[in-house]
């Protein structure tokens, strides 16, 4: 109902909306999963938009918003055919649950200003809260409120990436510089100390667009930005990790994993891999369930020294091993579609609309690599928080294409 966005109260309603979506974002680095009550609220305000019509929809909106319920279809029939328990598919549920809050966004114009401020605050939370788990603490890796340590290093290297898009658009934004480099190093030892090497794998694929010429320029500041993290990685204990990895890898006896004396977060994803690549070959088009990945690891497996889990540590494994090949396309297909999308608007000329679009293209970017060596899907907090994003930044391309607003006096 794009009349909404000229009601007299259209800003007020902007702001409070804004204000509960700058606060999900922050609780995600604040104790007691605080960024489920703000997701909630959200949700909540977001349903009565369920009833509006997909107005005046912009090129590809439509391919984009239906690539979310064509995914958890696939797998809410796959776990029909495999009678898998209605409970295995909640994580997967955040792609439908999720369409209202579409529907409120794009009808209203979220402060890109407020919300990089929002971006920058997680950040110096994040880097707070890792410094006080590993030093006083003495956690062996920070991120306790997270219920997976995993998923809180990939979230701060989300909120990295995300401070390279501000940084790059500071001019437009008007916020002082010395602000965004302090959230970027905070972010990044939020990251650091959570010792989160699949982390890296994102920060890479989302590489050739934040180096690309079309992205920026500004070579001083990529050599600057190269040299910070190059820095950072040498002076702590995550350089021995990756090269644990590294000598680990050419050492490895891929006839007998299991036997195998290295490094054992390797060792499991090895064979969580070879796992998967059996189930798919038995089972390619409906795959094993949701709930049959752990039994399936002790039917091939008798000698695991380690504790097993119910998913594959590789996104884009699980789902072909779980749900089968429509499973593993639809996911294909919404990153596609996603990035097919922000790409083709990233081009528009609006400031504001390249900003949202640059997001967009490396969260998506960021979540594959993610996606390499961890399950990213089989857990609530990483799922919401990557598919709130997602909408977050497709509902704003929506909203400035179709009112052709590059917001310039409101940020």
């Amino acid at each position: 109902m794009d009349v909404f966005n000229h009601h007299k109260s259209s800003k007020i309603i902007a702001y409070f909306v804004t204000t509960v979506l700058i606060f999900y974002i922050i609780a995600n680095f604040l104790p007691f999963k605080l960024y489920n009550y703000f997701f909630i609220l959200l949700l909540l305000i977001s349903l009565p938009f369920l009833t509006f019509p997909l107005n005046n929809p912009i090129k590809n909106e439509n391919k984009f918003l239906l690539s979310l319920p064509i995914f958890f279809m696939i797998v809410l029939l796959s776990s029909y055919l495999n009678k898998v328990p209605i409970a295995e598919i909640d994580t997967y549920t955040r792609f439908v649950l999720c369409i209202p809050i579409y529907f409120l966004l794009r009808n209203i114009s979220v402060s890109i200003k407020l919300f990089c401020y929002g971006l920058i605050i997680s950040s110096i939370l994040a880097g707070s809260l890792s410094l006080y788990d590993y030093y006083i603490l003495n956690l062996a890796r920070a991120g306790h409120i997270s219920s997976i340590v995993i998923t809180y290093g990939n979230m701060c290297m989300t909120l990295f990436i995300l401070m390279l898009v501000c940084l790059r658009f500071h001019e437009y934004l008007k916020i002082n510089k010395n602000i965004m480099y302090v959230a970027l190093i905070m972010s990044l030892l939020g990251w650091l100390l959570t010792f989160t090497r699949g982390s890296l794998i994102g920060l890479l694929v989302c590489t050739p667009f934040l180096f690309s010429t079309t992205f920026s320029k500004n070579i001083k500041a990529k050599l600057i930005v190269f040299v910070v993290i190059s820095i950072m990685i040498l002076s702590t204990p995550m350089k021995n990790r990756i090269s644990t990895i590294i000598n680990d890898l050419s050492q490895i006896n891929y006839n007998q994993i299991e036997k195998s004396t290295v490094n054992v977060s390797l060792k499991e994803r090895l064979i969580y891999i070879d796992v998967a690549l059996r189930a798919i070959k038995e089972k390619p088009l409906i795959g094993i369930g949701l709930d049959g990945f752990a039994d399936y690891i002790e039917k091939e497996y008798d000698n695991i020294d380690f504790t097993i889990a119910d998913h594959a540590h590789n996104d884009f494994f699980d789902i072909f091993s779980k749900t089968g090949i429509f499973g593993l396309i639809s996911l294909i297909y919404l990153f596609f579609i996603s990035i097919y999308y922000f790409v083709f608007y990233f081009k528009y000329s609006s400031n504001k609309l390249k900003i949202y679009a640059s997001m967009g293209i490396v969260t998506c970017l960021s979540q594959i690599g993610f996606m390499l060596t961890q399950s990213q899907l089989s857990h609530h907090q990483a799922t919401l928080f990557f598919v709130t994003l997602l909408l977050l930044t497709a509902s704003q391309v929506s909203y400035l294409v179709r009112f052709k607003s590059d917001d310039d006096k409101g940020y």
